[in-house]
């Protein structure tokens, strides 16, 4: 997609959907526009930069919001391959680059992309990604868009792939909300501005590194080979437990644990010789007190002796 507009009218981003903007009469100015392919090509090549891909390798890249495929000539003439996806399929249709991606998918980066997991070597995007900051629709939010989106991207990367968002956020606020979601799904990175003193040369670019471990639970272990590598009547064969068996916790979980399950049932009731100093978020805070008659809590019989014994008093005074 093009970068937006800054100083002419209002932003593209505010006027309709990016698939309802780029219409067929918007798709042929941004073909007819030598100057855009000239800036698409230079960002698309200052990402690859970024990327910081092996020379000796032909890699596999996601190009987000890929549009006529300016940006992906410039991956091919890096020597490596990519595969594009946009909303737009005017877009898609009206290609400009010499070579036609091998795999282009018509769909919304703020939803599922449907694409294997842990299948590319890096992603790129130039200027696309800001339009998640925007709701066009009713039935948009920007931080659920926002969130689906890396975690989307994240799934796709390998582990410890990196990925070049080019952006033009409107404010500041849009910058946070992005880097907020990438680092609540497992990336981290920084924030690149070149030019950062001129207003209209300014471009910004938010380099992401994947995890290096995979986000996704690992699956269960397997059965035991043998019956002689479990022991007949230990506790991991004990009904109840793992499988057939139930692994024994260590003091310190089974203290935690106990900890939840009275934090679930409401505070801790205090006991004989302890005194409740405070109440904390909601919890009691059970202080040790002094072992002495002043200090012990009334036993659950002592209530009742007294009302027998006042009653008693009242009795023989009538």
């Amino acid at each position: 997609m093009p970068p937006a507009v800054r100083g002419r009218g209002q932003r593209p981003e505010r006027t309709a959907p990016a698939e309802a903007f780029y219409n067929a009469s918007e798709v042929a100015k941004y073909n007819a526009s030598s100057r855009m392919a000239v800036t698409q090509r230079h960002l698309a090549r200052r990402a690859l930069q970024l990327l910081q891909l092996p020379a000796s390798q032909r890699c596999l890249l996601l190009d987000l919001g890929c549009g006529t495929g300016l940006s992906g000539d410039a991956i091919e003439r890096a020597g490596h391959s990519w595969i594009g996806v946009d909303i737009s399929v005017n877009m898609l249709r009206s290609t400009r680059a010499p070579t036609k991606p091998r795999d282009a998918l018509a769909a919304d980066i703020g939803c599922r992309l449907g694409l294997r997991k842990g299948v590319f070597d890096g992603a790129l995007s130039i200027s696309a990604v800001q339009w998640l900051c925007f709701a066009t629709r009713p039935e948009d939010v920007p931080q659920k868009r926002v969130r689906q989106f890396f975690r989307g991207l994240c799934a796709v990367l390998m582990p410890g792939a990196r990925a070049v968002l080019q952006l033009y956020p409107e404010k500041p606020g849009h910058v946070g909300m992005l880097r907020e979601a990438a680092l609540g799904c497992g990336f981290s990175g920084a924030l690149v501005v070149d030019y950062p003193r001129s207003e209209r040369s300014k471009k910004l670019f938010l380099v992401l590194c994947a995890p290096t471990r995979s986000p996704w639970p690992c699956p269960r272990p397997p059965l035991a080979a043998s019956t002689s590598a479990v022991k007949k009547g230990n506790a991991t064969t004990r009904k109840g437990g793992w499988f057939k068996g139930k692994v024994p916790r260590s003091p310190a979980a089974t203290l935690h644990t106990s900890a939840i399950a009275k934090d679930a049932h409401g505070a801790r009731q205090p006991r004989r010789g302890q005194v409740v100093a405070g109440i904390n978020q909601g919890h009691a805070v059970v202080a040790e007190a002094e072992v002495g008659s002043a200090a012990r809590l009334p036993s659950r019989h002592q209530g009742r002796r007294e009302r027998r014994s006042k009653q008693a008093t009242v009795r023989g005074g009538l």
